[in-house]
């Protein structure tokens, strides 16, 4: 019976991560899907050592993959990328430093991948693209969010 298992779970996982992308990425990130990882190499582990050690690696190959690293690109559209676009920031970043669709820093074009550099509180939420344009999804940080990476000592007692 428990060859049996051990035959399909990885059919199971190759068929939900080819049909299944995006909720298979996003389950696996929950600390449930890090349990079912841990329990699916225990398993493999209890049938067969050098088994579970093959079941380990390739679990810890698809953690440490970089193409789950980048995944979450907004599409086009998406809630996120639309609100970030819209924001008073955004826009008010736009009219100061965009002439002609074009980055500018103190009359001298900016590159796009120079950007961030350049202004530190611009992000960009994808890869990056030209600031400028509506279609790319940007957003200015927060002052405080500074401040909250620097640790504080707390007097009340």
């Amino acid at each position: 019976m428990k060859e049996m298992i051990a035959q399909f779970i990885p059919i199971i996982l190759f068929v939900l991560l080819l049909t299944q992308f995006d909720n298979f990425v996003t389950y696996s990130n929950t600390v449930f899907g890090k349990i079912t990882a841990i329990s699916i190499i225990m398993f493999y582990a209890y049938i067969d050592k050098i088994l579970g050690l093959f079941v380990c690696a390739l679990i810890i190959f698809y953690y440490q993959s970089d193409y789950l690293n980048y995944y979450y690109i907004p599409k086009e559209g998406s809630s996120l990328a639309s609100t970030n676009n819209n924001s008073d920031k955004v826009t008010k970043f736009r009219d100061e430093n965009c002439s002609n669709n074009v980055l500018k820093f103190k009359g001298v074009k900016v590159r796009h991948e120079m950007a961030e550099h350049v202004f530190p509180k611009l992000e960009y939420i994808a890869s990056p693209c030209n600031p400028c344009d509506k279609a790319c999804p940007v957003r200015i940080k927060l002052d405080h969010e500074d401040k909250k990476l620097f640790p504080f000592v707390s007097r009340e007692k």
